[in-house]
């Protein structure tokens, strides 16, 4: 005799259970129990058991017929039974069915088989006892089931070639970037949707024609361009059409099950229009606004242990780069960054000041399209802060004569431009006082103004920034001030400067602070707040002349942050760059929304899954950027470039138009 637990869950499977194959001796007795969701055992006391049996003959066996099955009652959470190996015909395989009507209101039937030959093994051991588990589904569940499944078929069968087109994926045909499919029932009306298998990796702008209707653009869900490699061979995709091309339902590929019409309230003091992306917030919809990034292919610039990195923006479609080149004596070199959407070509490298022996606190800053100032510390000029031109034509960089500003041993540099002819300096000196000079430059002349002290007190993580061509703000941390963040305005006449009154930014000791202009009259800073355990914190900074207002902060990464890096997408949008500890010192990004002095931070993305840091990133347009940084990993360091996407992040299209509080349809996933 054989004894078998047949273990009985109580969640429904949506596939089919393999069949087991039972041996058995002269007779059988099957134990079945009934699990719960946590492991327990469940009582089966005044349950009903049924078990049928069917022969490879087609013989029909049934407990209530002479089956040969002995019921015993249940005890402690199973129900035995005993079945009469002399129904079974000689090596005959026989299928059964267990079917458990419980007290608690559930329905369990799974289909096994077993034959009759005996269970001895080599050593004359008995084949040790077989589980399986039955499908469980409750009976009220199968209720609402059948009547939601009633409730669908209502569909009207004019409207059948409709729905075909909206049951499976088809594979695509065409070339590389111009995608072709057919769909039986596909028309191209506003909101109809396709699903397809994508036959190549993109290169570039897609189409989709679907029936020979038209090449319509394919684009992201915020109807961006597609990048290089966002369509992927053999990968799955949905396209939903808005009247004028078509929209990437889920970027990367979705399942159809994620796609669905659906209604829903309009939330308060919202207006959606037919097409909108949408965003649901606590069960209603509003136009969208969450946003995050996405990354393009990395571009390595240098592998020989480069550092130091400072990059800014010429124009939406380049950018320049300075990196110290470890592998050419720590020189500060440079070259020219060329995108084309997302991905970035490195011009040839270009060595600074051959004569020095070292550079440090080295930043660039763009004047024009084609020319950027450079500032850095000479270190076999007695540590002289020096600065010269460089004049971009195409790839190639030329370097103008440099120029002495200072010989205090400046360093904690802030370089920020004022005009197309002018920018500001700002430093600690000799003396660790915070200082400031204007930068006249006539062609490759620099020409240095006299020198201000802005905080007589000891001065360092400085950063500047322009407010308008005769007003910028600085910030500070003041170490005679208990190490308080300080900001001053700094008020710009020819070459003249005058400081505002000091404003306390907050009273902790703060690092890594990053600050940049939203508009002529507010200003955004982050820093790491050793008070929060080095938490990302962000604030706005109002303006009135020379008066500074500081709002309320926001943390917008409770983990330790280092090396920030901020730049300014928008007056309402700022993207931030980070090195998070807590994981890995990885490489990420944020988008930053203010409304007023109210921040809110958008979906993080991991840009570098590597330690990262000397981030530099600089805004190229509205919904790009291009962050530099280096990539540390067991061999060496490298310097590496890649554009972040600003992508809105919707769930779903509006179908209709409507106003707060009222319901409309929506395709949403």
């Amino acid at each position: 005799m054989a004894i078998h637990d047949i273990k009985v869950g109580i969640y429904e499977k949506e596939y089919a259970i393999p069949r087991i194959t039972f041996v058995t001796l002269d007779s059988n007795i099957l134990i079945i129990k009934m699990y719960g969701k946590n492991g327990e055992v469940i009582n089966l006391t005044n349950s009903t058991v049924r078990i049928n049996y069917e022969d490879e003959t087609g013989n029909k066996y049934y407990q209530d017929q002479n089956s040969g099955c002995i019921i015993k009652d249940a005890e402690k959470g199973s129900i035995e039974v005993t079945i009469n190996n002399g129904i079974f015909n000689d090596s005959k395989e026989i299928k059964a069915e267990v079917v458990i009507r419980t007290g608690q209101d559930r329905i369990t039937t799974n289909e096994f088989s077993f034959d009759s030959r005996f269970p001895i093994d080599l050593d004359s051991n008995v084949v040790p006892p077989q589980e399986i588990e039955l499908w469980t589904v409750t009976l009220e569940k199968v209720k609402k089931q059948l009547d939601t499944s009633m409730a669908d078929i209502s569909v009207e069968v004019n409207d059948n070639a409709n729905r075909i087109s909206d049951i499976s994926y088809k594979s695509a045909d065409g070339s590389i970037n111009d995608i072709t499919l057919s769909k039986k029932g596909f028309t191209l009306d506003d909101g109809r949707y396709v699903e397809f298998k994508a036959k190549h990796t993109n290169t570039g702008h897609v189409t989709l024609n679907v029936n020979s209707s038209g090449a319509k653009s394919l684009k992201n869900a915020d109807a961006t361009e597609l990048g290089i490699g966002d369509i992927k061979a053999n990968s799955y995709y949905r396209a939903i059409y808005n009247g004028s091309f078509f929209l990437l339902a889920s970027k990367g590929g979705i399942e159809v099950n994620d796609t669905k019409e659906g209604s829903f309230k309009i939330d308060a003091g919202e207006t959606i229009t037919k097409g909108d992306l949408i965003e649901l917030i606590n069960g209603k919809i509003i136009k969208v606004r969450s946003v995050k990034p996405s990354v393009s292919t990395k571009t390595v610039l240098n592998d020989d242990g480069p550092y130091d990195i400072s990059v800014t923006r010429l124009t939406d479609e380049k950018a320049l780069v300075c990196y110290k080149d470890h592998n050419q004596d720590d020189y500060d070199t440079v070259c020219i960054l060329n995108i084309n959407k997302t991905t970035v070509s490195a011009g040839p490298e270009t060595v600074l000041n051959y004569n020095s022996d070292r550079m440090y606190h080295t930043l660039v800053t763009r004047l024009t399209d084609e020319k950027v100032l450079v500032c850095y510390t000479d270190v076999n000029n007695d540590d002289y802060s020096t600065a010269c031109v460089l004049n971009i034509k195409g790839t190639t960089i030329t370097a103008g004569p440099e120029t002495d500003l200072n010989g205090n041993s400046p360093y904690d540099i802030s370089l920020t431009r004022l005009t197309d002819e002018k920018a500001l300096i700002c430093y600690t000196d000799v003396k660790y006082r915070g200082t400031a000079c204007i930068l006249n430059i006539d062609g490759t002349t620099i020409t240095a103004g006299p020198e201000m002290v802005f905080n007589s007190n000891r001065t360092y993580y400085i950063s500047a920034i322009r407010l308008t061509d005769e007003k910028a703000l600085v910030c500070y941390i003041d170490v005679n001030g208990d190490d308080c963040s300080t900001a001053c305005v700094l008020k710009i006449n020819g070459t003249t400067i005058k400081s505002g009154i000091e404003t306390i930014i907050n009273s902790d000791s703060l690092c890594d602070i990053s600050l940049i202009r939203l508009t002529d009259e507010k200003a955004l800073i982050c820093y790491t707040d050793t008070k929060y355990n080095n938490h990302g914190v962000a604030c706005i900074l109002n303006i009135d002349d020379t008066t500074i207002t500081v709002c309320r902060e926001t943390i917008f990464n409770n983990d330790s942050l280092y090396d920030i890096s901020l730049t300014r997408l928008t007056d309402e949008k700022a993207l931030v760059c980070y090195q998070v500890m807590n994981r890995n010192k990885y490489g990420t990004a944020c988008v930053l929304n203010i409304e007023g002095t109210t921040i809110t931070a958008d979906q993080e993305k991991v840009f570098n899954s590597n330690n990262t840091y000397d981030i530099s990133v600089t805004r190229l347009t509205d919904e790009k950027a291009l962050v530099c940084y280096i990539d540390v990993n067991r061999h060496n360091n490298k310097c590496i470039a890649c554009v972040l996407n600003i992508t809105k992040d919707p769930n779903g299209i509006a179908l209709q138009n409507g106003t707060e509080n009222q319901t409309i349809k929506v395709i949403h996933w």
